[in-house]
């Protein structure tokens, strides 16, 4: 009896081996990586790597065998196989090799090589779909698409996707760049550049846009600098389809009403406008032309703020508060905000309720009200993770400057509840909605991004806004929201006159 419970485990432990090894050597566990689709005397590197992207840690034997059709043109026993292509058609890459697990594998892929080489780079639209693509494939030309998932990617999901890309970056015959977040794909580029993944070197760079010619001139100013001499092209948006149909018939030269040339000689414009000269040199020098446009859309949202609380009387506590607060919710975004204000809320709440029992002095209270803030906004953060509330994206905590946007509601509330602010009182909440409907009225001013682009194309406007300013803070009749609350004694007055 038991030499045949022997006998059973050990053809147990045989099949239990067997299955361990089958799942171990299963033909969909490696791949051949690297493009499928090249140009003529593109330098592309083939290896063999896992589904998940990584390469297998040791290989006992590799050999490689490059087929031009059925015609065998090179064998390599190299771990990885490197290759210019010089004939075009239909190639293929046949690889052998055995892993650390003594398991055997045979892999193909197959390659077509073309002429010439167009990325385009877009948010996808559908009807592009259609036949531009069977158009190219006829005339050898390999239209390569990134596709952006949205227009508020973030620079690192922007630089992994076009890193991967680089190769094709690299050899391309034309970049077209279709989306509003050029001036970010831009920056990603400088950035490969210093990581020598890619070479700008008189590329023919093709941007689809219909933004100020002056604004466009600034961007690429700023961001081109370091691509040694590419020709930059503007393609007109609603030639865009246009302008595609052309290139899919391999044509060169194109309408002066779709595509022109862009110079970015610093010299050539704006001769006569000082703060234009002033703003052409800083964004020479790389200064950030995001905080340039902010700076001067702050002058604007001053003028609103001022306007609406000079001439139509609304409670906005200063003209410093709701700017901060707009800056708030512009780095934080509105939930987050919103948030803060009511743990400010509740902060001073209890920290009124505190002081009630035990006087202290004044900054005392505010150290004591910055203590409860800080303690409700860890609990606050705790709960929202701990019950999926999914207000705060976490990730925005990785940039240390969010301790502003924090420190900035902490001060606004204060300010708003140490002047003359009561709880509960009913004109004390139609100063909080006043205060944060000229706060939201300041943000959309700062977010907006065709006032961004205005005031970097003409910077002078801000001799006007300084203007309007005097003008508003002479003002000094009856604010628009007196005349609601006088008109009892004004009619009383028309009426005894």
């Amino acid at each position: 009896m038991k030499k045949l419970i022997l006998v059973f485990l050990f053809f147990l432990a045989l099949w239990f081996s067997f299955a361990q090894d089958e799942k171990l050597c299963g033909v969909d566990n490696y791949i051949i990586d690297w493009y499928a689709n090249v140009k003529k005397d593109q330098f592309v590197e083939y290896s063999i790597k896992t589904l998940d992207g990584n390469k297998p840690l040791f290989l006992k034997s590799v050999t490689y065998r490059f087929f031009d059709k059925d015609k065998l043109l090179d064998v390599s026993n190299t771990e990885s196989y490197a290759t210019y292509f010089e004939s075009l058609g239909a190639k293929k890459l046949q690889v052998d090799f055995v892993d650390g697990n003594w398991c055997k594998y045979k892999l193909s892929k197959d390659i077509n090589v073309y002429k010439k080489l167009i990325v385009y780079i877009w948010n996808a639209m559908d009807e592009f779909e259609l036949w531009f693509d069977e158009n190219f494939l006829k005339h050898s030309v390999l239209f390569d698409k990134i596709i952006l998932d949205s227009e508020h990617d973030s620079s690192e999901n922007l630089i992994l996707l076009m890193s991967d890309s680089a190769g094709y970056l690299k050899s391309a015959d034309k970049i077209i760049i279709s989306s509003q977040v050029y001036d970010r794909i831009f920056d990603v580029f400088h950035k490969l550049i210093k990581s020598n993944l890619i070479d700008f070197s008189n590329k023919n760079i093709y941007l689809v846009a219909n933004d100020n010619k002056v604004f466009l001139k600034r961007i690429l100013t700023k961001y081109l600098k370091p691509f040694k001499n590419p020709n930059i092209f503007v393609v007109e948006k609603t030639y865009l389809l246009n302008f595609l149909s052309n290139l899919s018939f391999d044509k060169t030269e194109f309408d002066n009403k779709m595509v022109y040339n862009v110079s970015l000689d610093s010299e050539s414009q704006q001769k006569y406008y000082f703060f234009s000269r002033v703003i052409d040199y800083l964004i020479y020098q790389w200064m950030s032309v995001n905080l340039i446009s902010f700076l001067l859309v702050l002058s604007i949202s001053i003028l609103i703020i001022s306007f609406l609380r000079q001439f139509v009387w609304f409670s906005v506590f200063g003209v410093f508060y709701p700017l901060m607060f707009s800056i708030s919710l512009l780095l934080a975004g509105i939930k987050l905000s919103l948030v803060l204000l009511v743990i400010a809320f509740v902060s001073t709440f209890v920290t009124k309720l505190f002081v009630k029992k035990i006087y202290l002095l004044h900054n005392a209270k505010i150290a004591l009200l910055m203590i409860f803030y800080v303690c409700l906004l860890l609990l606050f953060i705790w709960l929202e993770r701990y019950l999926w509330w999914n207000l705060i994206d976490f990730q925005m905590f990785d940039n240390m400057f969010m301790i502003f946007p924090l420190i900035f509601v902490a001060i606004i509330w204060d300010k708003i509840f140490s002047e003359w602010f009561r709880l509960f009182s009913f004109w004390s909440l139609f100063s909080l909605i006043e205060f944060l409907f000229v706060s939201f009225i300041s943000y959309f001013l700062i977010n907006r991004s065709a006032l961004r682009h205005m005031m970097i194309a003409y910077p002078e406007i801000v001799l006007l806004v300084f203007v309007l300013n005097l003008i508003v803070w002479r003002f000094t009749g009856l604010q628009v929201l007196e005349y609601f609350r006088f008109i009892p004694l004004i009619r009383k007055q028309f009426e005894e006159e």
